[in-house]
């Protein structure tokens, strides 16, 4: 009775075995739209005999129909083919190592995380100028005293003209009122307070769920840039928060990589 090399798997023909060998062993397998044919996820196996993972979750099995049943039922995936030969694929991706393949025209999430200090805040003051009461004649819209009227123009009288001159020397005066100067604008220093032993637990926890994540969604890295990804988590607990942020498949995988070249980048400017 025919057996698989690769696992001692027992099949009752030959024809099973094929079947056997082509869902379980192969190392790439790539799903497709069925309308357009572009590729929707690459899947690539490590070993013959290690399990393919799932890109949006935590599932993992060694059966590629399997891992298909799995994209139908838990993530709703409808109207797609498969392949294992790279010649039906328009356009085969670099090896993804489980990182799902992004179409040419989609609209690609940039996410700049900028390094915070921790240690101190500094909050800038910056209070109203005080408002001068104005006292006397209301200011126009036109920017005088006097409001512009539809009536024709008179000349005044004597008496007019000196009564209003008596009026506007009292009105003077009254608003003779000296204002005091605006306050200047502060810079307050504000210390941040030092870390509480419950502060310290919480950075701790942080840092080491991040590390447990990295190690159980990143499969396809390199021990290297696990081990360059983990040390960014322990220098920066900010970095570590940032991963754990990150709840989209694409955007999770693109902010890895960025990190992981500028590792290497500063890694290479020191050798």
């Amino acid at each position: 009775m025919p057996f698989c090399s690769q696992c001692s798997y027992i099949c009752k023909s030959p024809k099973t075995l094929a079947h056997h060998s082509r869902y379980v062993h192969l190392d790439r397998y790539w799903v497709l739209e069925r309308k357009t044919g572009k590729v929707l996820f690459a899947f690539r196996r490590e070993t013959p005999t290690s399990s393919l993972q799932c890109q949006s979750c935590t599932y993992s099995t060694k059966c590629f129909l399997h891992l298909c049943d799995h994209l139908k039922s838990d993530h709703g995936l409808r109207a797609f083919d498969t392949t294992t030969v790279p010649e039906r694929v328009r356009h085969i991706p670099p090896p993804s190592n489980g990182v799902k393949v992004e179409l040419k025209n989609e609209v690609k999430d940039v996410i700049s995380i900028f390094d915070s200090d921790d240690d101190s805040d500094v909050v800038i003051v910056r209070p109203k100028k005080a408002q001068p009461t104005f006292a006397g004649r209301a200011v126009s819209a036109t920017g005088f005293g006097i409001t512009q009227s539809s009536r024709p123009y008179q000349k005044p009288s004597r008496e007019t003209v000196a009564k209003t001159s008596s009026s506007s020397l009292k009105r003077a005066a009254k608003a003779d009122v000296s204002f005091p100067p605006p306050t200047k604008r502060q810079l307050i220093q504000v210390s941040s307070p030092e870390r509480s032993p419950k502060t310290e637990t919480t950075v701790r926890k942080s840092k080491t769920e991040a590390m447990e994540r990295l190690q159980r969604l990143e499969t396809g890295l390199s021990d290297r840039c696990i081990v360059a990804l983990i040390d960014l988590f322990q220098e920066d607990v900010s970095a570590a928060d940032a991963y754990l942020a990150l709840t989209r498949e694409g955007v999770r995988k693109q902010w890895i990589a960025d990190r992981v070249r500028h590792i290497m980048d500063d890694e290479e400017e020191v050798l």
